[in-house]
């Protein structure tokens, strides 16, 4: 599950870079636009059969993590 501003196609390792690596957001020598204290991306890995996924899947609050987000 992503949320934020990742990238919509997958690098050469099947990654889905988030938005901000492209802008020079992500190196350590670029001055950031948004301090790295605020929240941008959520990545959440879930683990299982599908139907376990589904069901855990459901519990998240998308609106409230995407609430706690920098934009």
């Amino acid at each position: 599950m992503l949320l934020g501003n990742f990238q919509t196609k997958p690098n050469s390792l099947h990654v889905y870079e988030a938005g901000f690596n492209l802008n020079g957001q992500g190196d350590e020598h670029t001055p950031k636009k948004i301090k790295s204290d605020k929240v941008q991306n959520i990545s959440i890995n879930i683990y299982g059969n599908k139907e376990n996924i589904e069901k855990i899947a459901k519990l998240i609050d998308v609106e409230k993590l995407n609430s706690a987000m920098v934009k």
